[in-house]
């Protein structure tokens, strides 16, 4: 498989697992949900979900991804409490802390993690993740080569309030604005952010709260897409099931997808 291939598809699976991830960045526990409840699967349909497998620490030690007659597992190894690699059959992913916080994910094309294909690079501030660079490394170069970055907006409590992408230009070897969301959130509690160490780099950090609407604009800041969410919740105030409403500006007709959450 050519490298290029190789990066893009561990890419895929990475953009699942740093989502679970973005949680180790914080040094406190105030933000996990008073009454954790283990998200075990998350569905789409029959045919399509995700299911979640834990140790008796409940850190996730499992996670298998579903999308047709398509099944994808990624087991995750912990050193310290933290997640340390994650590995499937496409290769595997490393995680690099310094001072307890996520600095880094390697990603890598074999198990033995000889084989650099690329890295996603966190920078931090205020405690927060600031921004993301996903970086490639280029057959034959030293050191990869910056493709993507995310700059990051919160809300006083912590939510993400806005993300705004930019592409590399390699013409002129600076960042271009790509596009920008804005996120809206109900008040209850986002079972993702429970999941604890194992989820992180799904350039869309994960907040305590679900989303209730995401406005996406494209480069010239202009209207993309809206997303919306509709929940309902268990007595916990858990979600338990959500529509999600993709609709393009200027388009009356939206894309509907239903998710189900179940928990142990």
């Amino acid at each position: 498989m050519k490298p290029i291939t190789i990066f893009n598809r561990l890419l895929s699976l990475s953009l699942l697992a740093t989502t679970l991830f973005s949680t180790s960045c914080k040094k406190d526990n105030n933000d996990r949900p008073k009454n954790d409840m283990k998200l075990v699967k998350l569905e789409e349909s029959a045919t399509s979900y995700t299911t979640f497998d834990y140790n008796s620490k409940n850190q996730v030690v499992k996670m298998t991804s579903n999308e047709g007659t398509i099944a994808q597992t990624f087991n995750v190894l912990y050193e310290n409490n933290q997640p340390s690699l994650i590995k499937s059959s496409e290769g595997s992913m490393k995680f690099i802390y310094i001072n307890k916080k996520l600095d880094a994910t390697k990603l890598f094309a074999d198990d033995a993690q000889t084989q650099l294909v690329g890295q996603i690079k966190l920078n931090y501030l205020n405690e927060r993740i600031d921004n993301m660079v996903i970086s490639h490394l280029l057959e034959g170069a030293q050191e990869p080569t910056p493709i993507v970055k995310s700059v990051y907006e919160y809300y006083a409590n912590g939510d993400v309030k806005k993300q705004v992408d930019y592409v590399w230009n390699p013409l002129n070897g600076q960042f271009k604005l790509s596009a920008s969301t804005v996120y809206e959130y109900d008040d209850k509690v986002n079972p993702l952010i429970a999941l604890g160490d194992a989820y992180t780099i799904s350039f869309k950090a994960v907040s305590k709260h679900n989303p209730v609407k995401e406005t996406e604009y494209d480069e010239n800041n202009e209207l993309s897409f809206t997303t919306t969410y509709t929940y309902t919740y268990n007595s916990n105030a858990y979600p338990v099931t959500a529509q999600r409403k993709i609709t393009a500006a200027g388009k009356a007709n939206s894309t509907v997808s239903n998710f189900k959450y179940t928990y142990q």
